[in-house]
């Protein structure tokens, strides 16, 4: 019989190969075995930082996208990763390379959390706990149940646990906290940058999460809140800012209402003037959501870190 569709015979042609490949003659050759090289350990510090203490704000900074910046040590001074490395021997923008923030709120200090992620070698490092053991007198030890680097150290005049998880990241978070840090051990360290911002910070109902003495009330219609900071080689760097709300009625009222509060933190009044420390910030709607986008230059945004310090002593 005499089969005339072409693909019918390579079809046949493949199976009659297979079948006497199969039922004697020379054996065909097992495949080699290649080895895969072993997966990357997750960059996983953030999520495991935040589950910690319930995180509802965050904070990543690429500080490797800052440090060229000539506003970069107003950054490091900034209570975010700086204060701890205060005379350790540890530059906080030389040697570390990005940094995150998590915490519960603005007002409990206890359930915050800070990883650093470094290049400093161990002799230096272990030097530098020693420093912060020294210097923090009776409150200051080593602890030897954490099957890595630990210490019990005051910054800032708070007590804290410092934990070095992994040769290249550090952790610093409360006592109540620290025996659950210990589930960043192993970890691959903090994402690495998907864009140009350099600073990175949200907010989980912002309007409760942020209520603070000197933070302006922010609308309780917003579910979140994201902010980008972006440097520029010029000095100078743009803010955007991103949140959600309900509907986009409330998405307007509430872009009115940020605009107003927002003028007001960053202004003063004196009899019938208004001194503007920068230029105001105009938010709109974007369907449900408010945004902003803000180019700040060198001056500005020097006035914003200042006014971002005063607002987290």
């Amino acid at each position: 019989m005499t089969h005339s569709n072409p693909i019918l015979r390579w079809c046949l042609l493949l199976a009659t190969l297979v079948v006497l490949g199969s039922c004697g003659g020379t054996p065909m050759a097992e495949p080699a075995v290649v080895d895969e090289p072993p997966a990357p350990t997750p960059r996983n510090a953030a999520e495991l930082a935040s589950a910690i203490v319930n995180a509802k704000l965050t904070t990543l900074i690429h500080i490797d996208m800052v440090r060229d910046h000539p506003l970069a040590p107003q950054v490091a001074a900034l209570e975010a990763w700086g204060p701890v490395f205060d005379d350790t021997g540890i530059d906080p923008l030389e040697d570390v390379e990005r940094a995150f923030v998590a915490a519960a709120n603005a007002k409990d200090q206890q359930a915050v959390i800070v990883v650093a992620e470094h290049h400093v070698e161990a002799e230096r490092l272990k030097k530098a706990m020693d420093k912060l053991v020294a210097r923090s007198a009776a409150k200051g030890a080593w602890l030897p149940d954490y099957d890595v680097p630990a210490a019990r150290v005051e910054v800032k005049g708070r007590e804290s646990v410092i934990i070095a998880v992994t040769p290249t990241v550090l952790v610093v978070t409360s006592e109540p906290y620290a025996k659950a840090a210990k589930r960043l051990i192993g970890t691959g360290g903090l994402p690495e940058p998907e864009g140009p911002a350099a600073i990175i910070a949200t907010a989980d109902q912002p309007a409760v999460t942020l209520d603070a003495p000197r933070v302006p009330p922010l609308p309780p219609t917003l579910s979140t809140a994201r902010a980008e900071v972006t440097f520029e080689k010029g000095g100078g760097a743009v803010l955007s800012i991103e949140a959600q709300s309900t509907t986009p009625d409330q998405a307007r009222a509430d872009a009115v209402e940020l605009t107003r509060t927002v003028d007001e933190a960053t202004s003063v009044k004196v009899s019938l003037l208004r001194f503007r420390v920068f230029k105001p910030v105009a938010f709109r709607s974007d369907g449900d959501k408010v945004i902003a986008r803000l180019k700040l230059s060198r001056a500005e945004l020097g006035q914003l870190l200042t006014l971002a310090a005063m607002l987290t002593e």
